[in-house]
């Protein structure tokens, strides 16, 4: 049966078969650049360089394009000069001519003995709300001597009272909170009388005591207009 296949079609088959085994990876690999080779060989054997005669094409038409000259841009020097921070002007606001405090009780000093602490506070608390009196106040601030039975006898010896007693007792005894500032001025009083809060300022001047010593006699007052 091999003998009726036409001699041609061997010829086809055989250069089928080669193609097919030049494409293995392997074979191709160790083969392809010669072939490239065998190719330049015969390229140059039927067109040697030598005689090879350049023949140029006509170019194509080309469209003419107008170029203009994009406008040249001039970079704007940028100012590296940092702008001047202003300084916000406070104006102060205008304090009204005349200010008194509603809702301020006088609290007196009576039968009992250097009350000026616990009687101006006791006005600054019931100012704000505070249901207690002078002698619940006195009693912390200004407890006197332990051993003696009459309280009002007991706080005679305990003549001072100090800021600090004062603002300890707003803030541990109440529901209210209280500070102590030093250096202020009658300015800073007006303002903050102004806005409604009433201040105990400590005055006081030095005199001489009984014994010949110059001492500093203390007093509140509880400033609300």
């Amino acid at each position: 049966m091999l003998n009726k296949i036409p001699r041609p079609l061997w010829i086809l088959i055989g250069i089928l078969v080669l193609i097919g085994l030049y494409n293995l990876p392997p074979i191709h690999s160790r083969l392809s650049w010669r072939v490239d080779n065998v190719k330049t060989k015969i390229k140059y054997y039927f067109n040697p360089p030598d005689e090879a005669i350049f023949q140029p094409s006509a170019p194509a038409p080309t469209s003419l394009v107008e170029i203009v000259p994009s406008p040249t841009i001039v970079p704007t020097q940028e100012n590296n000069t940092p702008a001047p921070t202003l300084t916000p002007t406070i104006v102060p606001t205008a304090l009204p001519e005349k200010v008194d405090l509603e809702g301020v009780v006088y609290v007196d000093q009576h039968n009992r003995w250097n009350y000026c602490g616990p009687a101006n506070l006791t006005m600054a608390l019931n100012f704000w709300g505070w249901e207690g009196n002078r002698d619940d106040v006195a009693k912390v601030i200004k407890p006197g001597v332990a051993e003696i039975n009459d309280f009002i006898q007991a706080g005679k010896p305990d003549k001072n009272v100090m800021p600090y007693e004062m603002v300890n007792f707003v803030n541990e005894q109440t529901q209210f909170q209280a500070l102590s500032r030093l250096g202020g001025n009658i300015d800073l009083l007006k303002v903050l009388i102004a806005e409604g809060f009433p201040v105990i300022v400590e005055k006081g001047y030095y005199e001489t005591d009984y014994t010949g010593k110059i001492a500093w006699l203390g007093h509140y007052q509880f400033a609300t207009g």
